[in-house]
């Protein structure tokens, strides 16, 4: 359980543009942790382990499409397990939109994510006036691609590290924005891929 609570701008994020983004193997429910480029660790997105436990039980009875329909939290947390904030997934299977809400309650953007039946993937973060800031399309799963601006500049790219045990890869941030942004959206994106 989170001790207490920290806000955005305590994460140690500022002037870092290299990332390192790895799943853990071994705990209940979907949990990451960022890292800097000498896998120092920054912060972590961890899953509602109950939420997990159901999750997996509704899958394992009803089927994957039932267990992708769920709705889910995730939260941000420091280091030393302050919360930041939650992640908030809403009903949906093909189309699922995920909101980002800071402990005082600011809504700081909402993913909305689009599933092909052929395994792409349509992912957009907007902003809390509904502007498009980050998007992506494509076969993510590979997890080597680029994020853009609604004007289609590059302003982050992810890539996958190949024969890791433990699900690990790069995000390089290429804009000026604050770097929170691209990571939850790397992040959620493989929520996606694995729900």
């Amino acid at each position: 359980m989170p001790t207490g609570y920290a806000t955005m701008e305590e994460l140690p994020l500022a002037g870092r543009t290299q990332f390192k983004v790895r799943q853990r193997a071994l705990s209940i429910g979907a949990t990451y942790d960022v890292l800097d480029e000498n896998k120092n660790p920054l912060f972590k997105i961890k899953q509602d382990a109950s939420q997990a436990v159901g999750t997996a039980l509704v899958g394992a009875l009803a089927g994957k499409m039932a267990k992708r329909y769920m709705k889910r939290s995730y939260e941000m947390l420091t280091v030393d397990d302050r919360s930041v904030g939650k992640i908030a997934k809403g009903s949906g299977a093909f189309k699922a939109g995920y909101t980002i809400t800071l402990n005082d309650g600011r809504v700081i953007g909402v993913i909305n994510t689009k599933r092909s039946f052929i395994g792409g993937l349509k992912a957009t973060l907007l902003d809390p006036q509904g502007k498009p800031m980050i998007q992506t399309k494509g076969n993510l799963i590979r997890r080597k691609y680029f994020m853009k601006d609604g004007a289609g500049n590059e302003v982050a790219k992810v890539t996958a590290k190949m024969l890791q045990i433990r699900d690990t890869y790069d995000v390089q941030l290429m804009a000026n924005m604050h770097p929170i942004y691209p990571l939850t959206f790397a992040i959620i994106i493989d929520f996606q891929k694995d729900a």
